[in-house]
C-alpha cells in the first residue's frame, strides 16, 4: 500500500462531500434527461438562451476530475486499483462514480489501513 498524508476523519469527511456532489450531479442529470423526454420546448429554450447543456457538461467534468484526483492522490489503495478505478470513472461517467464510491466495508478497511 502507499503512504498518504490523509487521516481517517478526513477520509470520512471527504467521502461524504464527494457523495453530496455526486448526488447533486445525479439530480441535475436526471432532471435534465426527464425534461428532455417530456418537454422539448423547455430544453430548446434552456439550451439556446442559457446554454444549459454547457454548464451541465462543465459541472460533470469538474466533478469527474475531482473524483479522479481524489482517487490518485488521497485514497490508500495500490496503483493497479487506482488505474482500474480511473478507467471506470472516465468511461462510465455518473454510473462509474456511483460504482467507485466505497461502501461501508471498504471505507472501514481504508480507515483501518490509515490508522495503522
Amino acid at each position: 500500500m502507499t503512504t498518504n498524508t490523509i487521516d481517517a476523519a478526513t477520509l470520512k469527511s471527504d467521502l461524504k462531500k464527494l457523495k453530496f456532489a455526486l448526488i447533486a450531479l445525479t439530480i441535475i442529470l436526471v432532471g435534465y434527461s426527464a425534461l428532455l423526454f417530456t418537454s422539448a420546448e423547455w430544453v430548446i429554450k434552456l439550451d439556446i438562451h442559457y446554454g444549459a447543456k454547457w454548464y451541465i457538461a462543465a459541472f460533470n467534468f469538474f466533478i469527474k476530475g475531482i473524483f479522479v484526483w481524489y482517487n490518485w492522490k488521497k485514497l490508500p489503495i495500490d496503483k493497479k486499483t487506482r488505474t482500474n478505478n480511473t478507467y471506470m470513472l472516465i468511461l462510465l461517467g455518473v454510473i462509474g462514480m456511483w460504482l467507485w464510491m466505497p461502501n461501508r466495508r471498504e471505507r472501514e478497511m481504508m480507515v483501518a489501513e490509515l490508522e495503522r
